[in-house]
C-alpha cells in the first residue's frame, strides 16, 4: 500500500471516529473548579445557561474527586431557577467510596460522577441559573476537584 493511501484511509478513520464520538444532543456543558484543599460550604458554584434552543433537556450534574476525598457520601444542593418561572430545589446524595474504603466512579486519579438533576422545559430566549453547594456536616471539604452541569436535548 503506497504512502497516500494510507494517508488517505487515516483521514478517513479520523473523520469517522469524529462523527462516531460526537454527542449532538449536549447542548451545555461546563465545570467550574473548585479548591482540592478545601470546598467551603459557602463557596456557592454559579452557572448561567443561555442561548439554547427551546426544548426538554435532561440535565446532569457531574462531580470529580480526588484521592484526598475522605469520605464515602456526598450530600450537594442544586438550586435552579429560569427567567420563564420554573424553580426547583434537588438535595443529591452520591456514593463515593464502597464500604471498604475505595473510591467509586470512573477514572484514575480523578473519579467523575454524574448525578441526573431530571428534566428541564426551556422556552425561546429563556436563561436557566444553576447553583449548587454542599451539604456536608463538616464546612471544609477536601478532596472535590470540579462541579458541572450539562443538558441534553430531549424534544
Amino acid at each position: 500500500m503506497s504512502n497516500s493511501n494510507k494517508g488517505l484511509i487515516l483521514i478517513m478513520l479520523t473523520i469517522a471516529l469524529t462523527l462516531v464520538g460526537c454527542n449532538r444532543k449536549t447542548v451545555f456543558s461546563h465545570y467550574e473548579h473548585v479548591e482540592l484543599d478545601g470546598w467551603e460550604q459557602a463557596d456557592t458554584l454559579f452557572f448561567k445557561i443561555a442561548g439554547i434552543p427551546a426544548g426538554t433537556y435532561e440535565e446532569e450534574l457531574g462531580i470529580r474527586n480526588s484521592v484526598e476525598y475522605p469520605y464515602m457520601q456526598l450530600t450537594v444542593v442544586a438550586y435552579q431557577q429560569s427567567v420563564s418561572g420554573m424553580q426547583r430545589t434537588d438535595t443529591l446524595e452520591v456514593d463515593m467510596a464502597n464500604r471498604a474504603g475505595k473510591l467509586t466512579g470512573t477514572g484514575i486519579s480523578r473519579y467523575y460522577h454524574a448525578l441526573p438533576l431530571g428534566q428541564v422545559t426551556l422556552c425561546d430566549s429563556d436563561t436557566l441559573y444553576v447553583r449548587v453547594h454542599h451539604y456536608m456536616i463538616n464546612n471544609d471539604l477536601p478532596g472535590i476537584s470540579d462541579i458541572g452541569v450539562t443538558l441534553k436535548k430531549l424534544k
